[in-house]
């Protein structure tokens, strides 16, 4: 009887065991290095062809909706779990209107070549957000003067911030430009501004670094990454990175658990996801090369690679 238990037992145990290497070797990633170049390479381009359309609804869509008879709406997209957010200015419509504007919109988005969106609603007080409309309109008014000053003199710029200590900053596309020149430059905004607004700033012409440029190169991997990862896995939570201190930091967040059966083969099907994702697109973006490091962490943060 003993013997027959026993036997019973070692079958039992060889099923466990066999049903075990089973699904680890299932879940494990079987495609080849082309099959998954080919996969990435398609999903990659439906993703660009993606922002176009959700470009063209978030430009389209307030218009739309006003022309619809629905005022004072704003989008937003996130890619991650295609969620639209819908903004509301006025918290009547809002309440009562909701469903005829999720209609319009899912409407529009047909039209445009977008499905199966999921939506969050909101409201937004616009009262309290223009408390200060005057002011921005004068320092928008400070930031057009200086933008139109440095374009006449044909120079190239990033961006202008003004701070409220009445000092105007500006970042130069091109480091090429000597010193006499940018001081020129300088003397120019100044004077335009003060003329119009009787106001004197401080200008302050930055030039983007180096490092700077080799960072800014990276934005279109960084956001490839989220998207083909959130596409691909249904672990995925979020994304991080940082370049500093060096090598570069690629961080995936999961809902991985640390001590699952098939955490092991999960982590290496995303590691070459990534990996694979970060060759691609460097080579299309023609991105500077960078050591990185790539780091998975689990659902309680820690690094399960």
């Amino acid at each position: 009887m003993k013997g027959k238990w026993f036997f019973l037992g070692s079958i039992l145990i060889t099923c466990v065991v066999f049903t075990f290497v089973f699904l680890y070797h299932s879940n494990k990633d079987q495609m080849s290095e082309q099959e998954l170049e080919k996969l990435l390479v398609q999903t990659m381009k439906e993703a660009e062809q993606e922002e176009q359309e959700v470009k063209k609804l978030l430009s389209e869509g307030p218009e739309y909706l006003k022309n619809e008879g629905y005022p004072g709406v704003d989008l937003s997209f996130s890619a991650i779990g295609r969620k639209l957010t819908v903004q509301v200015s006025d918290k009547e419509l809002l309440e009562t209107q909701k469903d005829n504007i999720r209609e319009r919109l899912v409407s529009l988005g047909k039209e445009i070549g977008l499905e199966d969106l999921n939506f969050d609603f909101m409201y937004v007080n616009r009262e309290e957000s223009w408390e200060n409309d005057e002011v921005t309109k004068d320092m928008d008014h400070v930031l057009k003067i200086a933008a139109d000053t440095l374009s006449e003199k044909g120079a190239s710029y990033n961006w202008v911030q003004i701070t409220p200590n009445e000092s105007i900053t500006i970042q130069l596309q091109e480091a090429s430009s000597s010193e006499s020149e940018k001081r020129k430059w300088k003397e120019a905004i100044s004077e335009q501004v003060y003329a119009k607004t009787k106001i004197k700033y401080q200008v302050n012409l930055s030039e983007k670094s180096k490092s700077e440029k080799v960072e800014q190169s990276w934005d279109p991997v960084f956001t490839s990454i989220q998207h083909q990862i959130s596409m691909h896995f249904e672990e995925y939570r979020g994304f991080a990175y940082s370049f500093h201190p060096q090598p570069l930091q690629i961080i995936i967040k999961t809902h991985v658990g640390s001590w699952t059966w098939n955490t092991d083969a999960k982590v290496e099907k995303i590691e070459r996801y990534v990996n694979k994702v970060i060759e691609l697109k460097k080579e299309e973006a023609a991105v500077e090369e960078v050591p990185y490091e790539l780091i998975i962490r689990d659902k309680n943060n820690n690094k399960i690679n």
